[in-house]
């Protein structure tokens, strides 16, 4: 009895099949082949096409569903969610979409998040990084130079491989507990823009020097230059990239209102050197004098009128009223 009902029971699917259609619906997304705003096939047409059943089609728009790309209804459908709301962040999407994800908005979004990020990090890093910190820094830029020999025999991979570690030591090496949960989010973005790029050979030549002078600044507890280190490295791969950054300055933001205030009240030096020499010449002269006199005459009629005012005080108060006769 067993055996039989072996053998008329169906196999099970494995996972590997429901991953694979679930990479292949996200692909389909993320590429631009199913629009925005757009109705997923029925359940039967997606079982047709991948030759699975109603089950894994179920689950794989449920985990599309938990990634924020696609929103199910009953008696609807499932539609796809605008661009805004993918979780884009997510490992698993940033490795679905691969080089075949070209979207400007978001590779310009990735580079403004690691502009405000991870100079901050190199700050705290070169403040409190220890010696097993520094250690990991300098054995992943150790690993950049292995693979960038100077005979021109570039391993590119190698040398993303480790560009990914380095930066992912720095955001350690803070020891801020929000950056080191940033850090695996960073790790995978780093990595999809490693993938968009069609020249990183030349990218990692550039920077190679500059993630030197990032273990040097941490090294010697320079905060400042660690820092601006970060900021060239950053610069040098939205050249690469091929991007347009607006320029962020902290200077401004950090700035105090009160003495954004107090720089509108100054008056600028061009206007002081005006005022001292108002008057120097024949119609200012003459104006500033007119001006003057003006003054004079106020003040001269305010102690006439006062002094009139006076002498009418002691007739006003010398009428009195006749007292009552007392009884």
């Amino acid at each position: 009895m067993k055996t039989k009902h072996t053998e008329k029971s169906l196999p099970k699917r494995k996972p590997r099949v429901q991953r694979e259609v679930v990479a292949t619906l996200a692909r389909r997304i993320l590429s631009g082949e199913i629009l925005a705003h757009a109705y997923l096939p029925k359940e039967s047409e997606l079982c047709a096409q991948y030759g699975v059943s109603r089950t894994v089609i179920r689950e794989a728009t449920k985990i599309l569903e938990s990634k924020g790309l696609l929103r199910s209804r009953s008696r609807v459908g499932t539609q796809v969610l605008d661009p805004n709301e993918w979780n884009m962040l997510d490992a698993d999407l940033l490795a679905w979409a691969g080089s075949e994800f070209h979207d400007p908005r978001f590779v310009r979004s990735l580079m403004e998040a690691r502009f405000i990020i991870e100079p901050a990090a190199a700050e705290l890093a070169a403040q409190r990084a220890a010696a097993a910190d520094l250690a990991r820094l300098d054995e992943a830029y150790q690993r950049m130079q292995i693979s960038l020999p100077p005979d021109g025999r570039h391993d590119v991979q190698k040398c993303s491989d480790a560009d990914l570690d380095f930066h992912t030591a720095l955001l350690v090496a803070s020891h801020n507990h929000v950056l080191i949960q940033l850090a695996s989010v960073i790790r995978a973005a780093l990595r999809a823009l490693f993938e968009l790029t069609t020249h990183l050979g030349s990218a990692h030549e550039q920077a190679l020097h500059l993630h030197g002078e990032v273990v040097e600044a941490v090294r010697l507890r320079r905060s400042d230059v660690a820092r601006a280190a970060i900021l060239k490295i950053l610069d040098a791969a939205v050249s690469d990239l091929d991007l347009q950054l607006s320029p962020i300055k902290p200077e401004i933001l950090r700035q105090n209102p009160v003495n954004r205030q107090n720089q509108k009240r100054r008056v600028k030096p061009e206007n002081r050197a005006q005022n001292t020499e108002y008057g120097t010449s024949g119609d200012s002269h003459r104006i500033a004098s007119a001006k003057s006199r003006k003054r004079r005459r106020r003040r001269t009629k305010q102690p006439q009128a006062n002094t009139k005012i006076a002498e009418k005080l002691p007739a006003l108060t010398t009428k009195r009223r006749p007292q009552r006769l007392q009884k």
